[in-house]
C-alpha cells in the first residue's frame, strides 16, 4: 500500500483495499522489496536516504544498514537473500509495533515533519527583538563583567562590547539562518550561544542575576549596550525570588522584567502566565490559584508543593507588580530619545 501517499489519499486507498490491512506482508510491498533489492545489487548508493523518500523506503533503507552491521546482509547476498531480510525485519517490526513504528530517539532525524520544523527554527533563528518602544527581549542575560558592568563576547576572532553586542547578536543569528551553511561551520556559533542559554551549560543563575541586577545596578549595564528596558526569561521568577527578585525590578528609569513564570506548573511550581506592554503599560498575566479559572493581573509568584495526600499546594507566594501607564510612557520617551541621538 506504501506509494507515499499520506492523509487523505491514503485512508481512501485503505478504503478501496481494506483487505490489505489484515493480510500480514501485502503482495505490493513484496514486490517493492525485491524491486529495491534488485536495485541495490545493481547500484548500493541507492540505499542513501532521502528527503523525499517515503517512510517505507526509509524503513526498507535502515533495514538494509542494519543488516550489513549485523552481519544478515553480506556482499555475497542475493537478492533474494537482501529481499528476505527485508520481509523479516518489516514483520518483526509490525508485530512490536507499539516499540518500533512510532518515532523515537533512534529514528526521529528521518521524520518529514520534524525536518521541516527544523529548518524552519533555524531559518528564523532569533537571539533578540525590539518592540516599537526601544525594549530589548533575549531568552536570557548575557554574562556580565560585574567590575566594569559590562557585556562582551568574542565571535570569529572579533570582540563585541558594550553597543556593538547587537551587532554581534545580530552576526550569530545571520549565520545561522543561513542554510547554505553545514552545521560543521556553526560550531562556533552554537557552543557561544549553548554555553549562554543551554540548560546544562548556562553560564547565569539566580546568583549572578542577582548580582547584577543588586550590585552591578541596572544603570551601569544599561548605559554601556544603549538600553533602558529589557526582558529575560530562562530563570524561573519563583527561583529568583531567593535573591530578592521578581517580575519587575528597577533602578531609576532602568527597568528589567523577568518574564518567565514557569508554564510547565508541575515542574517549575509555578502556574505559568503571559506578559502584556502595550500604551496601558506593563503587566504581568496568569492564573491567580490552582483551581486554574481566573487570569488576573500580576498574579503572585507562587512556590508549589505536595501535601500529604500527593496533591499540589501552594507553599508560598510572592507578590508582582508591573509598570503604570505614566511610568511607561514617560522612560519609553527617554529610551526613544537616545535611540534616535545614537543614530544621528
Amino acid at each position: 500500500l506504501d506509494d507515499g501517499d499520506k492523509g487523505f489519499y491514503l485512508l481512501q486507498k485503505c478504503k478501496n483495499d481494506s483487505d490489505a490491512l489484515i493480510s500480514g506482508l501485502h503482495k505490493n510491498a513484496r514486490e517493492k522489496m525485491k524491486k529495491f533489492a534488485l536495485q541495490i545489487k545493481e547500484n548500493e548508493k541507492v540505499v542513501e536516504i532521502k528527503n523525499d523518500d517515503s517512510l517505507f523506503m526509509q524503513f526498507l533503507k535502515t533495514a538494509y544498514s542494519w543488516g550489513l552491521k549485523k552481519g544478515k546482509i553480506k556482499d555475497s547476498s542475493s537478492k533474494e537473500d537482501i529481499a528476505t531480510v527485508f520481509a523479516k525485519e518489516f514483520k518483526r517490526s509490525f508485530n512490536k509495533m507499539d516499540e518500533k513504528l512510532h518515532w523515537n530517539q533512534a529514528n526521529y532525524i528521518y521524520n518529514s515533519d520534524l525536518k521541516k520544523l527544523a529548518l524552519f527554527y533555524r531559518s528564523n533563528f532569533t537571539l533578540f527583538l525590539k518592540d516599537v518602544y526601544g525594549n530589548v527581549y533575549t531568552h536570557g542575560w548575557l554574562p556580565v563583567n560585574e567590575k566594569a558592568g559590562q557585556i562582551s563576547f568574542e565571535y570569529k576572532n572579533i570582540v563585541y562590547e558594550g553597543k556593538n553586542i547587537w551587532q554581534g547578536l545580530e552576526k550569530i543569528q545571520n549565520d545561522i539562518r543561513d542554510l547554505s551553511k553545514p552545521l560543521s561551520e556553526l560550531q562556533e556559533a552554537l557552543s557561544l550561544v549553548n554555553s549562554w542559554y543551554a540548560d546544562k551549560t548556562t553560564k547565569i543563575k539566580p546568583n549572578h542575576i542577582g548580582n547584577y541586577i543588586k550590585n552591578v545596578g541596572l544603570e551601569k549595564i544599561y548605559k554601556n549596550i544603549g538600553i533602558r528596558c529589557w526582558f529575560t526569561c530562562h530563570n524561573p521568577i519563583n527561583k529568583l525570588q531567593k535573591e530578592g527578585l521578581g517580575f519587575k525590578s528597577q533602578d531609576g528609569d532602568y527597568l528589567h522584567f523577568s518574564v518567565d513564570k514557569g508554564m510547565s506548573w508541575r515542574v517549575f511550581k509555578d502556574l505559568g502566565g503571559y506578559t502584556i506592554v502595550n500604551k496601558d503599560g506593563i503587566r504581568l498575566r496568569g492564573f491567580s490559584d490552582l483551581d486554574f479559572k481566573k487570569i488576573v493581573d500580576n498574579p503572585p509568584t507562587m512556590k508549589l508543593d505536595k501535601n500529604e495526600q500527593g496533591k499540589f499546594i501552594i507553599k508560598e507566594k510572592w507578590e508582582n507588580e508591573g509598570l503604570k501607564r505614566d511610568e511607561l510612557l514617560r522612560i519609553m520617551k527617554k529610551q526613544l530619545e537616545e535611540e534616535l541621538i545614537n543614530h544621528e
